[in-house]
């Protein structure tokens, strides 16, 4: 007998040994208490030995998802945690038979990609600092100016920022960034460029010369690490969006450059171009020019 429990426990293990980030783990988790919780109440069966799983019980969850009215994205994305999760039970062989084989994934309508406009990053930072010029409120300013402009230049993810350790991680004669098990497999490096790396520094260890990460709290909690949630305000608080919108943000603006996407998807640390292009923006200007210098009629139109 396998409980889904037990199951679970299975499947965290595998992910800890496999270097999953906590945040991914704690996703995973997430998701599967709720699908636990209706696999008890629909299939108790299933619920103490998760080898009673079958493909019509996988239908009935997918069934119950699409009836609470989840748009496509959600519902693929339903399908792609219970399929992983089913695909490493059998493959590990801890049940005979995959139930998420005959699963059909959902057509997912592609989204315009949402980033934040190069001159919109550039004019936050240079008035981030006019309302605040003493006190906690400056030392905020400050502290967000440099978490949002180091997320610009280097294009990295809200964990390997909030994990980074100034006093191993970065190399301050470079600009060499340390990302040890990016999420797209292995160790790999970050850049920061000369202006953001001097004034870094001089920021840095002259408030934590002593600092095991990057950012720290300001306020009640002052020199307490912060954590995801914290970071997130950041950018909501300036932009309205998350730090993925300034991911992207890095991503399109190299892409205007005219930078080779295998080497925009090498920087971001992704297995795939294929996640790489879900970051980069349609540059319309130069579609425009496209068209205008290329259209059937015009001059240069043979």
């Amino acid at each position: 007998m396998l409980t889904f429990e037990k199951a679970m426990e299975k499947y965290r293990a595998w992910m800890i040994r496999r270097n999953f980030s906590q945040r991914t783990i704690q996703y995973k988790n997430d998701f599967f208490r709720p699908f636990g919780k209706w696999l008890f109440g629909t299939h108790p069966e299933a619920y103490q030995d998760v080898r009673a799983v079958t493909c019509e019980v996988i239908d009935d969850y997918l069934d119950f998802v699409a009836l609470k009215g989840f748009k496509p994205s959600s519902m693929q994305t339903s399908i792609s945690n219970v399929k992983t999760f089913f695909k490493f039970l059998y493959r590990n062989d801890l049940i005979s038979e995959d139930p998420t084989r005959k699963v059909d994934n959902v057509r997912v309508p592609k989204k315009e990609v949402i980033y934040v406009p190069h001159e919109e990053v550039i004019k936050t930072l240079d008035e981030m600092f006019i309302k605040f010029r003493k006190g906690n409120r400056y030392e905020v300013a400050v502290r967000d100016y440099f978490i949002i402009r180091c997320a610009y230049v280097t294009g990295w993810r809200a964990s390997e920022s909030l994990a980074c350790n100034p006093q191993e991680d970065i190399n301050w004669d470079t600009g060499e960034v340390y990302i040890p098990k990016r999420k797209g497999g292995g160790d790999g490096y970050v850049y920061l460029d000369q202006e953001t790396l001097k004034k870094l520094k001089e920021w840095y260890y002259s408030n934590y010369p002593n600092g095991k990460r990057l950012w720290y709290t300001i306020g009640s909690k002052k020199g307490k690490p912060m954590k995801y949630q914290g970071y997130k305000k950041v950018f909501l608080k300036y932009f309205g969006m998350g730090s993925h919108r300034i991911r992207a943000s890095f991503a399109t603006h190299l892409h205007f450059q005219g930078v080779d996407v295998k080497d925009i998807k090498d920087l971001m640390g992704h297995k795939s171009i294929t996640s790489t292009m879900s970051y980069v923006a349609k540059d319309n200007n130069k579609l425009k020019q496209i068209h205008r210098e290329k259209n059937p009629f015009s001059k240069g139109a043979t």
